[in-house]
């Protein structure tokens, strides 16, 4: 049961950690979206106020060639961030922290796990973040030993395990594996 746990951690961890906390994707696609599109209107860099021109900074090149809809949407997450209490901003700077470090292989695996995290039922959802939580709990020897378990099996493995609602132990890793 103990290795079940780190599975939880580490697929709640990719599914919640990075990109989706971030504000790295770009705008829903939805039904409304072409109408409320056509209607927005580019917004000159200048235009912006001081705080959001501070907050979006990195764009300050790309800005002018965003389509509108990217714009607004990214308006709206700065002024989002604006709202948040100094601790949810601070988790989030760490994860983008972490994210911009991570190898395209390692950003592969994350978006990966967050697709296979998308998938599971509202249960298998919910036995994952229990797992998670009794992850936490663990001694952090015990913790790394199962880490070791989690990266010796295939992944193939892994996702069978997480679309069972990660129950039970890890399965035994195949021989010659990582």
């Amino acid at each position: 049961m103990r290795s079940a746990i780190f599975m939880a951690m580490i697929s709640l961890a990719a599914a919640f950690a990075f990109p989706a906390w971030a504000g790295l994707r770009p705008p829903p696609q939805d039904a409304h979206a072409p109408h409320d599109r056509q209607a927005q209107s580019a917004v000159p860099w200048h235009a912006l106020d001081h705080d959001t021109q501070q907050m979006l900074a990195p764009l300050k090149q790309r800005w002018d060639r965003l389509p509108a809809h990217a714009q607004h949407h990214l308006m709206e997450k700065a002024k989002r961030w604006e709202r948040l209490p100094a601790y949810r901003q601070k988790r989030i700077r760490r994860n983008i922290q972490r994210w911009q470090q991570m190898t395209p292989a390692e950003r592969r695996r994350v978006r990966t796990n967050e697709r296979i995290y998308e998938q599971l039922s509202p249960a298998q959802r919910a036995q994952l973040h229990q797992a998670y939580e009794r992850f936490k709990q663990m001694p952090p020897e015990q913790q790394k030993s199962l880490r070791r378990q989690w990266h010796r099996l295939s992944p193939e493995q892994r996702k069978h395990w997480i679309k069972n609602g990660a129950k039970g132990d890890l399965p035994h890793a195949h021989s010659g594996g990582r």
